[in-house]
């Protein structure tokens, strides 16, 4: 039986990991550059449309991506500050 983990933070999670310094900005600078994909996806997507090729997205379509786009990117933003936050005590 497999157990399944919230990617909602803070989420509870049963593993530690020694992390040096330079791991840890390592990985502030993975959140950031996925936060950045995401931010360029999502433009695209409403720039050019989901689907076909000058089919842009509906207003609902639009907003449904946009918030989660936005969900997204504050949870990266939120697990990089939390990391940096370790190095800066």
């Amino acid at each position: 039986m497999s157990k399944t983990y919230s990617t909602i933070e803070p989420a509870k999670r049963p593993y530690t990991v020694a992390l040096s310094s330079a791991e840890i900005i390592a990985l502030v600078k993975f959140h950031g550059s996925c936060a950045k994909n995401l931010s360029n996806a999502t433009g695209k997507f409403l720039t050019q449309g989901g689907g076909g090729m000058f089919k842009l997205p509906s207003s609902t379509e639009a907003r449904i991506a946009i918030k989660v786009a936005k969900e997204s990117i504050e949870a990266h933003g939120n697990r990089a500050r939390g990391l940096l936050s370790f190095i800066q005590k």
